[in-house]
């Protein structure tokens, strides 16, 4: 069965084939050759001996059949022996025998071989020894991303929590995460940004134990120093909370109760379990439904649900999957709070998000990943200082259209890479791609101007991290819907020239 798994795109019509094909195998093939059988023992016909044996040897093709028809003629063998024995006669015949049930054995010896030596060469990495693949080096890393590599590689991360050693993830040809390389120290907060199909969840689930990696290791410092695996985290009493990004949770379950099971697992003593959920449940805002059955939350009452579970037992790594997801502004507030009391703690959290708000509120440190690499990583301050283009620049006129048309030409010629964005009324907001050395310059004229009273005000403000992100987004090479390639391409159109 599991040859043809593959020719199924769901679940259910393959479980539906699957019980069909065996029941047709199985129960129809031994009717067929029973039938034959009984009638001859009635009628006394050898026609009927004959087409018995013909159909035993023909289904033994099928181990439906050899299964099946070897348990029945033990039954019937057995139920033989055991009224003869009553009368003192020894019918007794070896299973093995070839007159009985040997050539049953031989056919599924040979079908098992067979169809296991098919499954291997279906899936060709399944049979190969798995050895540890060195690292394939990608020429196109930054500069930032090297030297995290190089301070990771080089044991330069005494204070580091959470380690990732050149972690890769393979499917046949298409490589998912390529080989990163990450150090999150106690108390950060670490940002990870990406188009859907960039290779989050995959990276996620490695860092959970949930896959295992094709190559490199997740090791995590306890509190003596020493570097220990996911799997041994437990023991080292290391509490890693995980916030999925689908929620696991039963809807026949209040969300106390799902707080008392997972208090239960935490080994929380009983008269505490009450204090603690209540707690959390007043952290994230929605002790007025943790009574109710899961099944009636909204979206954005189960994410809060699910966060109070990572943080039971104060983890000392919290991995977040696009946390606030379907949460409203006033939730958001709630959770984004929460998620810095334990960074500020000492909790080393690490989360998703389509949010660039969150990340400014929430990320010491960032990364953006783009086809399963990071494309840059550091401070937020600093990802838009390296990649930003330039500066809008908010101006407030003074005069009419004519005054504009001057202000524009005087930028025009001070700055040839100034470009227009937008006119309304009095407010003019223009794009300058210039570099840090030239702000003073943008000063000194905005200065001029209001001097010269062309202009009442103005404001300048830094490229935003979403124009910063959309530029790494347009270099996804597969997106996963045609709508998300029209999102990214639409988005793309708005950033300046």
């Amino acid at each position: 069965m599991y040859l043809i798994s593959g020719f199924f795109s769901s679940s259910d019509v393959a479980f539906i084939f699957y019980i069909s094909t065996n029941c047709m195998l199985g129960l129809c093939t031994m009717l067929l050759t029973f039938l034959p059988r009984l009638l001859d023992e009635i009628s006394n016909i050898e026609s009927f001996t004959d087409i018995h044996n013909i159909l035993k040897w023909a289904f033994l093709v099928f181990p439906q059949f050899c299964l099946g028809n070897g348990l029945m003629e033990l039954t019937l063998r057995q139920v033989k022996f055991d009224l003869l024995n009553s009368f003192g006669i020894d019918s007794y015949i070896s299973p093995f025998h070839m007159d009985f049930l040997g050539w049953t054995f031989i056919a599924m010896v040979i079908q098992g071989s067979i169809l296991f030596f098919l499954r291997l060469v279906i899936n060709g990495q399944s049979f190969q020894i798995k050895r540890h693949e060195s690292p394939l080096y990608d020429s196109s890393n930054d500069e930032d991303v090297e030297i995290e590599r190089s301070r990771v590689l080089g044991g330069m991360t005494p204070n580091d929590i959470l380690l990732l050693y050149n972690l890769r993830k393979s499917y046949q040809n298409n490589i998912v995460v390529k080989n990163i390389c990450l150090g999150i120290k106690a108390g950060e907060c670490f940002g990870l940004l990406g188009v859907n199909g960039a290779g989050k969840s995959t990276l996620f689930k490695m860092l959970i134990g949930e896959i295992i990696p094709t190559c490199g290791k997740v090791m995590i410092r306890s509190s003596k120093g020493k570097e220990v695996s996911i799997k041994s985290a437990y023991n080292e009493d290391i509490i890693i909370g995980y916030c999925p990004q689908n929620d696991a949770l039963n809807n026949f379950l209040t969300g106390r109760e799902h707080l008392y099971y997972y208090c239960k697992l935490h080994e929380i003593s009983k008269r505490d379990i009450h204090k603690v959920s209540s707690a959390l449940a007043h952290r994230l805002d929605f002790d007025d439904h943790v009574d109710k059955l899961v099944g009636t939350y909204s979206r954005g009452t189960k994410r809060k649900l699910s966060m109070a579970i990572a943080l039971i037992g104060k983890p000392r790594i919290l991995l977040l999957d696009e946390p606030s997801s379907g949460m409203d502004p006033w939730s958001k507030r709630h959770l984004w709070e929460a998620i810095k009391k334990e960074a500020h703690d000492g909790c080393a959290v690490v989360f998703t998000t389509h949010s660039m708000e969150e990340c400014e509120v929430l990320c010491t440190r960032l990364a953006i990943m783009v086809n399963g690499g990071f494309k840059c990583i550091g401070p937020l301050q600093h990802i838009k200082n390296r990649f930003g283009q330039g500066y809008s620049v908010t101006l407030w006129l003074n005069g009419d259209y004519d005054c504009a048309h001057s202000v524009i030409t005087c930028f025009k010629r001070r700055f040839p890479g100034a470009h227009l964005k937008d006119h309304h009324l009095n407010i003019l907001e223009c794009h300058i791609s210039i570099g840090h050395g030239d702000l003073c310059e943008l000063f000194e004229l905005l200065t001029s101007m209001r001097t010269q009273q062309q202009i009442k005000n103005y404001s300048i403000t830094q490229t935003t991290l979403d124009q910063v992100f959309i530029q790494f987004a347009a270099q996804q090479e597969q997106y996963p819907s045609p709508m998300m390639k029209r999102t990214v391409d639409s988005l793309r159109q708005q950033l300046p020239a």
